[in-house]
């Protein structure tokens, strides 16, 4: 604990806090988009492309400039020492080749803080550009972009939808499925569009005889949705399992422990349902059920 303490006390502590802070923010951002209900990879992609260059734009020297004389503003009025030179180290002599060797070189105690801050933004940028530019998100964006943009009406040749649907182009007539997707927009008139969940819910309000008549683009908007674009709702799942699965329910059965994470994860879902109708529904299946609940 008295390390930890002398630790707290130093002034490369509070520059490291702020740094953090000033790089975790637009990460916490892109972490919230990408966790969220309606998640759309175009525009996780772009928010990713965003977060990049906005992390280049700090790797400044002026920004760090900044970031060290807010630093030394606020150690100051917590009567915290500045760092100082440290000591300078010369290598073992036989890996000098000459007798009058140059002086090792030495960074002031601000050169030696920025070349971390430095390091600490390309280590950010570096899992961005590992994490995103992969080709299954790619995929993924191509096949958001042609439910959007047939919606927006943006018309598209066969060739281009033909790239664009790659290994899937196998399980589409493409001249029948560009045809659906030119009827797309007449249907989604006046709707607010900014995923493929957006276009889902639309048809799903249509008759039978008009999802019939969009049937491939049904079909492709069921492939997009069993694509896993994020993990978030798994891990939803998983963490509301321990709030779920308690210790009164220790013994609770497979099937009736997915029944209820089902009606915890669908919140929305499940609270518009009038329990009184369901309620009836159970009741009125044996008269042994009416004479022991009676009418509700």
């Amino acid at each position: 604990m008295k390390g930890y303490l002398t630790r707290l006390g130093k002034f490369k502590t509070l520059l490291g806090l702020h740094i953090s802070i000033a790089v975790m923010e637009p990460c916490e951002i892109l972490a919230k988009t990408l966790q969220s209900v309606d998640f759309v990879a175009t525009e996780a992609k772009a928010a990713a492309a965003i977060l990049v260059t906005t992390l280049q734009g700090m790797r400044s020297e002026e920004y760090f400039n900044t970031l060290w004389d807010t630093a030394t503003e606020k150690a100051q009025q917590l009567e915290l020492a500045m760092p100082e030179q440290s000591r300078q180290r010369r290598p073992p002599k036989r890996y000098e080749h000459k007798q009058d060797a140059a002086p090792p070189p030495s960074l002031s105690p601000k050169d030696n803080c920025r070349k971390e801050f430095y390091e600490v933004i390309d280590t950010v940028i570096g899992a961005l550009n590992d994490r995103f530019p992969q080709p299954g998100l790619d995929r993924l964006v191509d096949l958001e972009s042609i439910l959007l943009n047939a919606a927006s009406g943006i018309k598209i040749t066969p060739t281009e939808l033909t790239a664009k649907l790659g290994c899937l182009a196998s399980e589409f007539n493409i001249e029948d499925l560009n045809l659906r997707l030119v009827l797309l927009p007449s249907v989604m008139k006046d709707a607010q569009l900014k995923s493929v969940n957006d276009i889902a819910k639309v048809l799903a309000h249509q008759g039978k005889s008009i999802l019939e008549l969009f049937g491939p683009v049904v079909k492709l908007i069921r492939l997009i949705m069993t694509i896993p674009a994020s993990a978030a709702p798994a891990a939803r799942s998983f963490s509301a399992l321990k709030r779920v699965k308690t210790q009164l329910r220790n013994k609770t059965g497979q099937e009736r422990l997915a029944n209820l994470l089902l009606l915890h994860a669908q919140k929305d879902l499940t609270s518009s349902i009038d329990i009184r109708t369901i309620l009836r529904q159970f009741i009125s299946k044996t008269t042994e059920r009416t004479t022991v609940f009676g009418k509700v």
